[in-house]
């Protein structure tokens, strides 16, 4: 599902942008190291600064479902895929209701 690239996919409206931790495999990014931008057809993370990882691409016709990961500090935003590799990317935002609400907002499948 991850695709890495330089470039991101904007399809015309207002981004949602917001910063926050993230899991993506095997690298994990401390709050508020990553960022996370959300349109109705893409969601693009972004190492900052420094660059810990490059620019990951989540296109949302990869998505399956999105569900909330439960944390000992807070919530996860998990984006999911439906293979039985598990998670493949989760954004830990400090308030995940805005960011839920976001996806929603842009057609996103958001778990009840």
């Amino acid at each position: 599902m991850l695709v890495a690239e330089v470039s991101w996919r904007f399809d015309g409206e207002r981004a949602f942008v917001t910063r926050g931790g993230a899991w993506m495999g095997a690298v994990q990014a401390a709050w508020p190291m990553a960022e996370l931008r959300i349109s109705s057809t893409t969601a693009a993370l972004r190492s900052r600064p420094g660059g810990l990882f490059e620019d990951l691409v989540v296109p949302r016709d990869d998505v399956t479902l999105i569900v909330v990961r439960r944390g000992a500090l807070g919530n996860g935003i998990s984006f999911q895929d439906g293979s039985s590799r598990g998670d493949d990317l989760v954004f830990w935002p400090t308030d995940a209701g805005p960011v839920l609400e976001a996806l929603r907002d842009r057609g996103w499948p958001v778990a009840p």
